[in-house]
């Protein structure tokens, strides 16, 4: 009596079967170990404040919010391509705040990422004023400066505008992506939260 295996995330998906070759195994777990740090550093910037004082701290955080986030969108896209795990971002998407769309697909969140021309990180009622010109330098010191989420402002090299909500990107990443990849990396053998590997 022969009895009906159990479904696979790629039933579950309806995406292809793919097999994980083994060769491919130390290019997916670096591009996820990658990610991850990416992810934490980015989640840990989301969720905070920045500094009571203006200055080089401030600027500091952004730029290196910056850096992540690219750091983010080459690894997870090596990670998704390496691991065959391309089909689960067809429908994944994120809020945007521009006016030609309510939803983008964090697959060309990424992608504009990988290929920006420019990255704007705004986190204050002030800064957001001043990039949308409601304000003028001389306007400073009578608004609030009030923070909020980081909002992410990505210029493509086409000059197309992308804006999304830094700490939804990263938590809908984890929820319907790196899980599921994780998940689907261990039906192969690949057990990428393993703490124990040693690089073999």
């Amino acid at each position: 009596m022969t009895t009906r295996a159990e479904k696979t995330l790629a039933d579950v998906g309806k995406w292809p079967a793919p097999k994980i070759e083994a060769r491919s195994h130390k290019i997916i777990r670096h591009a996820y170990e990658q990610v991850v740090t990416a992810c934490a550093r980015l989640g840990s910037f989301a969720t905070g404040k920045p500094p009571q004082t203006n200055g080089p701290i401030d600027e500091r955080q952004e730029a290196l919010a910056a850096d992540d986030l690219v750091s983010f969108a080459i690894h997870a896209r090596r990670l998704i391509d390496a691991s065959q795990c391309r089909g689960m971002l067809r429908s994944v998407e994120i809020r945007s705040f521009t006016k030609s769309a309510r939803t983008v697909r964090v697959r060309d969140v990424i992608n504009k990422i990988i290929h920006h021309e420019d990255i704007q990180i705004v986190r204050t009622v002030l800064r957001a004023g001043l990039l949308a010109g409601r304000y003028k330098l001389e306007d400073i010191l009578d608004v609030s400066d009030q923070s909020f989420s980081p909002l992410i402002a990505i210029k493509s090299e086409r000059g197309e505008m992308m804006n999304f909500e830094l700490r939804e990107l990263i938590e809908t990443f984890q929820k319907k992506i790196l899980v599921p990849i994780i998940d689907f990396c261990a039906e192969h053998d690949l057990y990428l939260e393993d703490l124990t590997f040693l690089g073999g």
